[in-house]
């Protein structure tokens, strides 16, 4: 994470910061989220040789997206959010006893049993949906909206 960090910051992005050994970087960027994310791509790809999908969000994105949970009494531990690269309307079924909410460019994903077990998994959410996408757990995804404040 250390030389990403790095590479980031030597294309000009401000403020970097890795956080948790999970692929979420914090950082300042004078770029609109897709320009962001295509320079991000980019360094990646120059840097260490691999393709990696790069997903943008700003800190009132997270906050929004936490704000809008469809399943309010549920266990916030049983609750994730798949970050989807741009809008879907293709439908989307539950996989009962999770259920699938798709709010503009995030579902929405409970899994009363546990992540582990479930089939809406980003996989399978990929390729229902049609499009790019990445999981974080709701405490992840509430550290990385705290943090950018």
């Amino acid at each position: 994470m250390a030389a990403l960090r790095d590479a980031l910051t030597a294309a000009g992005l401000t403020d970097v910061e890795t956080v948790l050994q999970s692929g979420n970087v914090l950082a300042g960027a004078p770029q609109e989220d897709d320009a962001l994310a295509a320079a991000v791509e980019g360094v990646i790809l120059a840097s260490f040789g691999l393709s990696i999908r790069a997903l943008v969000r700003s800190g009132d994105d997270l906050r929004r997206a936490l704000a809008a949970t469809p399943f309010p009494d549920a266990d916030p531990a049983t609750l994730h959010l798949t970050f989807l690269a741009a809008p879907s309307d293709r439908p989307v079924a539950d996989a009962p006893p999770d259920a699938v909410r798709v709010i503009g460019r995030e579902a929405h994903v409970w899994c009363p049993t546990g992540y582990g077990r479930t089939k809406l998994n980003t996989t399978w959410l990929e390729r229902c949906l049609g499009v790019a996408a990445t999981t974080r757990n709701l405490a992840t995804v509430g550290k990385l909206a705290e943090r950018l404040r």
